[in-house]
């Protein structure tokens, strides 16, 4: 893909795009091929492209790949707790809740033995209907107030997901694709 690849050689990582893509002009990215890669640029920068897969709001993916060695750094540490992850990739710029949750659930961090999941807009859109019972906890999380109620979402979401016997990233998933067709 044109738009990625000159944007990947602006910022002299020409060689992790060839990783990604070959010679192909796209690439098949899943969750689970995100989280078997090791941990590195390559993974940072596969969590860019599934994300955001025709580029961030105001071209902030061209900052992300500026910044893919300290997103690379913050991820590699592993955290104390949510707070110590969130203020460390805050630091760097230019990421908020929803990109900052994606690095956190793929590199499979835990924050109060919870495992992180993706907390973005759409989830966020979809937890303040209030229309799902088990999760009407959650519905005045916002964008201002994801990061502080980051932990409780996870916890929430663990305690729902057991009940219906499958996963927390399942119902992440589920809320994110069929939590509106509810309405």
């Amino acid at each position: 893909m044109e738009f990625w690849q000159n944007d990947f050689e602006a910022t002299k990582f020409s060689s992790i795009y060839t990783k990604i893509f070959g010679v192909n002009p796209t690439a098949r990215i899943s969750r689970g091929k995100i989280i078997a890669t090791p941990n590195g640029l390559e993974k940072c920068a596969m969590i860019l492209l599934w994300g955001y897969t025709t580029g961030m709001r105001g071209n902030q993916h061209r900052n992300y790949l500026k910044n893919l060695r300290n997103i690379c750094r913050v991820c590699s540490s592993h955290p104390k707790s949510w707070d110590n992850f969130y203020e460390s990739a805050k630091r760097i710029g230019n990421l908020g809740i929803s990109t900052i949750t994606k690095l956190a659930y793929f590199h499979s961090f835990k924050f109060k033995n919870t495992p992180a999941l993706i907390l973005d807009q759409q989830i966020i859109d979809v937890l303040r209907t209030g229309r799902w019972d088990e999760l009407k906890d959650l519905s005045s999380i916002g964008y201002w107030n994801a990061h502080r109620r980051y932990v409780e979402y996870l916890e929430w979401m663990k305690i729902v997901a057991s009940n219906l016997n499958v996963k927390g990233a399942q119902l992440e998933f589920f809320l994110f694709g069929m939590g509106k067709l509810f309405d």
